[in-house]
C-alpha cells in the first residue's frame, strides 16, 4: 500500500511533463534568468547601502556584476524614476479613469516598501527594455500588432445594446 502511494507521488512531475505543453515550460528562459539576477543584485546593493550598522553602510561596498550592467547606477535610475512618477502623480491607463490604479507613493513608504519598488521599478525597466527590443524585431514582434490579436464574435443582441462609439470602434477596428 505505501509503495503504491510512493510510486504515485514519483510519477506526478512525469505526467506533468507530458501535460504541460513544451513552449509553457521553456517560457521563463534567459531572459527571465538575467532579469531575477538583475533584481538580486539591486537587492544585495541596497542592502549595503541603506544598513543599519554605520560600518557596513559607510565601508562602500561595491556588487560586481559584469561589463554590461552596473547595479548601482540601475538602482539610482530606478530611484530617479520613482522620484518623477511622485512628481508627475497618477495617470490614467487605458481606458481607466484617474486614481483607477492606485500605486503605493515612493516618498512616503517606509523602509522595506521602499526596497520593494524600486526592485519592482528594475523589472518595469527590464520588461519595457523586452518588449522594445521585440517590437523593433519584424517577425518575433508580430505579437504586438493589431493583426495577431484573437478574433472576438460580435452577436447581434450585444451589438444591438451597444453605445454608438463602442460599434464605431468595432467597425474600424477591423
Amino acid at each position: 500500500m505505501m509503495y503504491k502511494m510512493n510510486k504515485k507521488l514519483v510519477d506526478l512531475p512525469t505526467i506533468k511533463k507530458y501535460l504541460i505543453p513544451a513552449q509553457k515550460r521553456t517560457r521563463r528562459s534567459l531572459s527571465g534568468l538575467s532579469e531575477e539576477f538583475k533584481v538580486t543584485r539591486a537587492r544585495e546593493v541596497m542592502m549595503y547601502r541603506d544598513s543599519t550598522d554605520s560600518k557596513v553602510s559607510s565601508a562602500g561596498i561595491l556588487v560586481r556584476t559584469g561589463r554590461k550592467w552596473n547595479a548601482q547606477e540601475a538602482v539610482d535610475k530606478a530611484e530617479a524614476r520613482l522620484r518623477h512618477s511622485v512628481l508627475v502623480g497618477s495617470v490614467a491607463v487605458g481606458r481607466a479613469g484617474l486614481g483607477s490604479c492606485p500605486k503605493p507613493r515612493y516618498d512616503k513608504a517606509c523602509r522595506r516598501e521602499k526596497r520593494q519598488l524600486i526592485q519592482d521599478e528594475i523589472r518595469a525597466e527590464e520588461e519595457e527594455d523586452r518588449r522594445c527590443r521585440m517590437v523593433g524585431m519584424r517577425k518575433q514582434g508580430a505579437w504586438t500588432r493589431w493583426e495577431q490579436t484573437e478574433s472576438r464574435i460580435v452577436t447581434w443582441p450585444e451589438l444591438c445594446r451597444s453605445e454608438p462609439s463602442r460599434i464605431k470602434f468595432l467597425i474600424s477596428s477591423v
